[in-house]
C-alpha cells in the first residue's frame, strides 16, 4: 500500500528504482607467461604487452568521471642502467616511468572521463626498452578500474543525478598496500554543498552504507588513498531510489 501525505489525492504511488554498478575492477593477471628479455634501445612500433579490458557501461543517471590504471613489473635481473616503461591507453601515453634496479616496479595514473571506455574495450599497450644491455621481466600485471591513485585529495569518481529518498551502499577497496578513504557527498548545481561529507568510510573492504537520505539533485562517490601507486576504487556500488509519482 502506497503512503500518502495529508491532502494528497488518491492515486499517488511509490516508485522504487534499484541501481547496481558491479564488477568494476579489471585485472589482467600476469601477461608474461615466462620471462622476456628486453634488449631494444628505443621505443618499438609493436608493444611488448597488450590488454583490452572492458569496464561495464554505467546505468542511466550514473556518470563515471575518473578511472585509474596501475601496472606492476617484476624485473628479475638487468645489465642495463635504465629500463624505460611507456604505457599507452587508447593510443595515448599515460604512464612514462623508469626502473634502475631489479625488483618490483609499480606505477599508476588517473584517467579522466573520455580517456577510457565504458561498455567497450579500452586498449592498453606496454612498451619497454633499455639504454643498453638488457633487462629480464618475469611479471607484467595491469589493472583498470573507476577510481584514483591520488594519495592526498578526495577525487570524484562517480556522480548520480537522481532525486528522491536514497539508500546507498558501496565498498571501498584498493589494489596495493595503503588505506582507501571513501566519501558520499550530496551534489547540487545551484549551491556548493558537495564539499560536506554525508558519509565516510576508511579502510580496505570497508562498507560505505547510508540507510536513507534525501537527494534533491544527486549525489557523488569520492575516494582517495595513502600510497601514490595504489588503485583506490569500489568494486560494487548499489543504491535504491524511492519517489512518489
Amino acid at each position: 500500500m502506497a503512503l500518502r501525505l495529508a491532502g494528497e489525492p488518491n492515486g499517488v504511488q511509490e516508485e522504487i528504482e534499484c541501481i547496481a554498478y558491479e564488477n568494476l575492477l579489471k585485472d589482467s593477471g600476469d601477461l608474461e607467461t615466462g620471462t622476456k628479455t628486453i634488449t631494444a634501445t628505443s621505443k618499438q612500433a609493436t608493444p611488448d604487452y597488450t590488454w583490452s579490458p572492458t569496464l561495464p557501461a554505467a546505468p542511466d543517471g550514473l556518470s563515471v568521471l575518473r578511472a585509474v590504471v596501475r601496472s606492476l613489473f617484476t624485473i628479475d635481473s638487468m645489465t642495463a642502467g635504465t629500463l624505460n616503461i611507456s604505457i599507452e591507453v587508447n593510443g595515448i601515453e599515460r604512464i612514462s616511468d623508469t626502473a634502475t634496479a631489479p625488483g618490483d616496479k609499480i606505477s599508476a595514473v588517473d584517467l579522466s572521463s573520455g580517456q577510457f571506455n565504458l561498455g567497450s574495450a579500452t586498449q592498453i599497450d606496454v612498451y619497454l626498452w633499455v639504454d643498453s644491455g638488457d633487462a629480464v621481466i618475469s611479471v607484467c600485471n595491469l589493472w583498470l578500474t573507476p577510481g584514483t591513485c591520488n594519495a592526498s585529495t578526495p577525487q570524484e569518481i562517480m556522480r548520480a543525478t537522481k532525486s528522491g529518498l536514497i539508500t546507498f551502499l558501496a565498498q571501498a577497496r584498493r589494489v596495493g598496500t595503503g588505506t582507501p578513504y571513501a566519501r558520499l557527498r550530496l551534489y547540487s548545481s545551484s549551491c556548493n554543498i558537495e564539499a560536506a561529507d554525508l558519509l565516510q568510510a576508511n579502510g580496505h573492504a570497508t562498507w560505505l552504507v547510508e540507510p536513507l537520505f534525501l537527494s534533491q539533485e544527486g549525489f557523488s562517490y569520492w575516494i582517495y588513498g595513502t600510497v601514490a601507486t595504489d588503485a583506490n576504487y569500489t568494486f560494487n556500488l548499489h543504491f535504491i531510489r524511492r519517489i512518489l509519482v
